[in-house]
Order: C-alpha cells, then sequence, then structure tokens
C-alpha cells in the first residue's frame, strides 16, 4: 500500500527555496543525485521515510542497476498514478526508465530534477510515472 504521507502547511515555499538552493548544488552520487536531492526535498516537507541504500557512484550504479526505480519507488509509497496527468505540484516524478531513470519533483507543467550539471527542467509529459507525496 505504501506510507500515509502528509504534508506540512507550509510545503509550497520550502519546496520554493529547495529548488533555490539546489542551483548552488555540485551534483555527488549519494548526497546530491537525482533520487537522494528528490527524497530530501520531499522529506522536508512531509513526513516521508526513505533512505536511499547508497552512499557513493558505485553503489548508486550498481543500486539502479539491480532494481527498477519504478519498484522501489511503489514499494515505498504505493502505486504511482494512474496517468502522469494527474501529478500535482510537489509530487514525486520519474523521467525515463532503467539506467537513465531520474527521480525529480513536479512544479507544475514542469518537473526539476538533480543532474550531473546542476537542476534541470523537463516537461512533465514526458515522465513516465509518478507518485502522490
Amino acid at each position: 500500500m505504501g506510507q500515509v504521507i502528509t504534508r506540512v502547511n507550509n510545503w509550497g515555499s520550502i519546496l520554493s527555496n529547495k529548488i533555490k538552493e539546489a542551483k548552488t548544488l555540485k551534483f555527488s552520487y549519494g548526497t546530491h543525485d537525482c533520487t537522494c536531492w528528490s527524497i530530501s526535498v520531499i522529506q522536508s516537507y512531509s513526513n516521508l521515510e526513505w533512505t536511499p541504500k547508497w552512499t557513493n557512484k558505485a553503489e548508486a550504479l550498481d543500486y539502479q542497476k539491480n532494481n527498477n526505480m519504478q519498484e522501489v519507488a511503489s514499494g515505498i509509497l504505493g502505486p504511482p498514478l494512474n496517468s502522469i496527468q494527474f501529478t500535482q505540484r510537489g509530487d514525486l516524478v520519474q523521467k525515463d526508465l532503467g539506467m537513465r531513470a531520474a527521480l525529480g519533483i513536479c512544479i507544475g507543467a514542469k518537473v526539476v530534477l538533480l543532474t550531473k550539471t546542476g537542476i534541470c527542467y523537463a516537461d512533465l509529459s514526458d515522465c513516465a510515472y509518478s507518485w502522490r507525496i
């Protein structure tokens, strides 16, 4: 079924501040990769309990090679939304599949992701899965 996630009242301003802060972050597997960053941002405005299972690049790549991110996220959050069109601001989103899978946060028609070159934005319509937060 997944966790019952609740957001704090001022979650929108927390999300905005976390995105601004991300512009200064340097990508680092285990602390500031797409999954770790997305999870930490959501944890800053909700009661989400999820700790990634890696601390460095080798562990992260091995984990992603051996685990489908959508299955991992669904095991923690419950099944993804039936349609990406139902995704709302603040929800967790997955772009791409397999080794190219990246987690990010919905900010409307766009998704913000943390990549090796910094934060970037993708169209929500280009994403594969999303989960309600």
